[in-house]
Formats: C-alpha cells, sequence, structure tokens
C-alpha cells in the first residue's frame, strides 16, 4: 500500500512538471498588456494576449528610372570572313636610259601624284646624241632641197638627177641621128655602136640618180625616227611616277650609275594605295554566298573603332588545292590613306538574305568581349539578364540571343540591381 503511494505521488509530480512547461511555453506566445492609463477599462489591470505575426519585408521601390524598348529590325544577313589588305598596284619603276643619277627627289614613304619627278638622270649625253641626229636631219634636208621637214619630195628638183636627166636626152638624141645615118650608109657601124653605148650608159645614169636620190630620202626618214628616240631618251633622264601612290623604297643615290636593260636599273618602288585590294578567304562550303559587287565591312587592329566599306570585284574562278577554300578580293576606297598595305581584317559580306536583328542603346549593355548585362524590367520588377553581344553600330549595340523584341530595358544600368521594383 506504501509502495502503490510513492508511486502514485511520482506519477502526478511527473504530470505537473509537464504542465508548467507548457504554461511557460504558451506563455512566451502571449502579450501583457500594461493598463496604467486612467481612461482604460481595465482600470490598469494587466492582460495577457498573443503577439500578432511579424509583417513581410516590402521590396525596394525606386522612381525616375528611364526604359527603352528593345528595336527591332529587318536586316540582310552577314558573313564573317579574315583576309588582309594589299595594294592596288605595286610597280618597280626602272630607268630606260644608261647613266648617272643627278638628283633623288623621293624618300621612303613619300606621296606621289602621277608625274611626280622620282628620280633625274644626268641628260648631257643624251642630250648630245640628239643634237647630233637634228644635225645630221637638217644636213639630209638641204640635200633633198625640202623646204621643210614635212615638206613633199620630188626627185626631180635634185640637181644630181636632172644632170642624169639632160645626158640622157642627149645621148637620146644623138642615137637618133646616129641611127639616121647608119640607115643610109653615111655614118659607119663602129660609130653607130659607140652612140648606142652612150645612150645606154646614160639610161643607167638617169636610174642611178633616182635610187640614190630616193636612198638619200629613206636616210632622211631615218634620221627623223632616230631623232624621235633620241628625244624620248631626253624625256626619259626625268623618271616620273606612272600612277598616284606611296614610295615603299628608293634603290638609288646620287652619283651612281644606271644601266638600262639590266637587273640594276630599278629607281624606286611604288605602290597604290588608293584603292587597296582586300584579300578574303572563304570556305568550300559557303562559296555559293559569295558573288560579285557584294558589299564587305571590316575592321583592322589599328582602327578599332571605326568600320571600313568595300566592294567584292574578284572571285576566283577555281578553289585552292590547299585548304580547299576561295580566294576573294574587294576593292576598299581609301581617300584618307588610314589603311596600309598587309593590315589583317576581319570582314563581314552582306549576303541576300535577311533576318530580324535586335537591338539596345550601348548605355542600355555592361559588356564583356561578346557577352553582356542588361537589366529587364518584367512585371515592374528588375530582373538581371545575360545577352550575347553583336555588332556595336554608333550608339547602339546589336543583341544576338538574350532579349525579345518585346522587352524593356533599363537605359541606365547603374542606377538600378536585381529585384528593385519601378515606380511609375
Amino acid at each position: 500500500m506504501t509502495r502503490f503511494l510513492k508511486a502514485c505521488r511520482r506519477w502526478w509530480l511527473a504530470v505537473a512538471i509537464v504542465g508548467v512547461g507548457a504554461a511557460v511555453l504558451g506563455a512566451s506566445q502571449m502579450k501583457l498588456h500594461s493598463s496604467g492609463n486612467a481612461g482604460s477599462k481595465d482600470g490598469g489591470r494587466a492582460s495577457l494576449g498573443y503577439l500578432p505575426a511579424a509583417k513581410q519585408a516590402q521590396p525596394e521601390e525606386v522612381a525616375g528610372v528611364e526604359t527603352v524598348a528593345v528595336e527591332s529590325t529587318r536586316a540582310n544577313l552577314t558573313f564573317a570572313a579574315t583576309g588582309h589588305l594589299t595594294a592596288d598596284e605595286l610597280s618597280r619603276v626602272a630607268s630606260n636610259v644608261s647613266g648617272i643619277v643627278a638628283e633623288v627627289r623621293v624618300e621612303r614613304g613619300s606621296v606621289v601624284a602621277k608625274g611626280d619627278v622620282l628620280v633625274r638622270i644626268d641628260p648631257t649625253d643624251a642630250q648630245n646624241m640628239l643634237n647630233e641626229g637634228e644635225a645630221t636631219a637638217e644636213e639630209l634636208r638641204v640635200k633633198l632641197m625640202l623646204d621643210s621637214p614635212g615638206a613633199t619630195f620630188d626627185a626631180e628638183k635634185l640637181p644630181e638627177v636632172r644632170l642624169a636627166r639632160a645626158a640622157l636626152d642627149l645621148a637620146k638624141a644623138n642615137l637618133d641621128r646616129t641611127a639616121a645615118l647608119y640607115e643610109r650608109k653615111v655614118e659607119t657601124a663602129e660609130e653607130y655602136d659607140k652612140v648606142r653605148t652612150e645612150h645606154l650608159l646614160a639610161v643607167f645614169r638617169d636610174e642611178q640618180a633616182r635610187h640614190l636620190a630616193k636612198q638619200t630620202y629613206q636616210s632622211y626618214l631615218t634620221v627623223l625616227t632616230r631623232i624621235t628616240t633620241l628625244r624620248k631618251a631626253v624625256a626619259d633622264t626625268t623618271i616620273v611616277a606612272p600612277f598616284d601612290g606611296w614610295v615603299v623604297d628608293k634603290h638609288v643615290e646620287v652619283g651612281e650609275r644606271i644601266s638600262s636593260g639590266s637587273s640594276d636599273n630599278y629607281v624606286a618602288t611604288l605602290i597604290r594605295i588608293d584603292p587597296l585590294r582586300l584579300t578574303l578567304t572563304i570556305p568550300q562550303q559557303d562559296i555559293s554566298r559569295i558573288r560579285e559587287g557584294q558589299p564587305v565591312e571590316f575592321e583592322v587592329d589599328a582602327y578599332p573603332n571605326k568600320t571600313f566599306t568595300g566592294t567584292v570585284r574578284y572571285v576566283a574562278p577555281a578553289v585552292a588545292d590547299v585548304g580547299r577554300s576561295l580566294t576573294v578580293e574587294a576593292i576598299v576606297p581609301n581617300k584618307e590613306r588610314l589603311l596600309k598595305p598587309g593590315l589583317f581584317a576581319t570582314a563581314r559580306l552582306q549576303l541576300e538574305e535577311q533576318a530580324t536583328e535586335l537591338s539596345v542603346p550601348a548605355s542600355a549593355v555592361q559588356q564583356h568581349g561578346d557577352a553582356g548585362r542588361v537589366f529587364v524590367v518584367r512585371d515592374g520588377t528588375v530582373r538581371e539578364q545575360i545577352v550575347s553581344v553583336g555588332q556595336t553600330a554608333g550608339d547602339r549595340v546589336q543583341i544576338t540571343s538574350g532579349l525579345s523584341a518585346n522587352d524593356l530595358v533599363v537605359a541606365c544600368p547603374e542606377k538600378v540591381r536585381e529585384g528593385v521594383r519601378i515606380r511609375k
């Protein structure tokens, strides 16, 4: 009986401890209200009640944030290719005459126009030969009794021809008279043969005089032709630029001797830099997309923020054995002479197919290489969006992926952050 009573007391004690714990736990959820105010209905007594639940934190709101719509346009597709710039023309300017270099008027890097003097060779020898030829021509002109270099030649005016003709006429008259006397048996056969031979000699002398006159006239024409050559030789002592271009190198100095027709007769190397040629390599699987007249845009490392343009003018008729690629050349205007032959270029050829292009202001993109970050406004809340960036044209950037045509982006992303709401 005593054991039973002790066990009951232990059980009731445990129940009491559990009850007190529950009461304390419940009290932690209750609030003691102070009623110390005179107007309190409870006469200043304290009362217990449950604490209200904590309010949920509201998202931050910002005002004055400018948003812009993603712009959608239809544009021609482009094809990317790489290449390099080459000179439209390259000429190793040579001397056509031999002589001593008297003057060099250009240096490496000189810009010249067509006809500008590059080098002068001492013209003394060439001028002396020209003077000699002109003197010979004048001597022959006088001998041929020509009033001017362009006068018509008439052999009958020459004294030699006229003398030969007179001698022939006299011999003919003597022959006719002697032949008549010989028929009447007045003259002997010996005398007749003598007169006949003199007439035959007179005929030969007349033909010879006319032949020599024509030969002299041909010599005169030959001298005139040689004078033309000699005049050109004098002119060739002044070596000029064959086209507008840039002097890449000069090969002679004052006092050196140049020998025409040899391998050391070059005086300067000249290239044409306006226009230039852009040589591109196209893989064989893409050659069907390339045609003459196609617009080309390209950039070079020397001018990273500038785009240059050209037009495809030449498409190779065959694919190269090495690499199975096609060579394409575009003509590039270069009036400002910014571009130089040899520069590497990254080009885009404009194709006939069109596609939709999306673009946003450059200020809306925080760009890192070919990727970028923009803040898109969806349901009034700013969301960060990673995008792929294409070409930059002026103050706009092409977006190749990550946005749609209906999106709104924050114009100045540095003013917002992820999750804020835009207050209208």
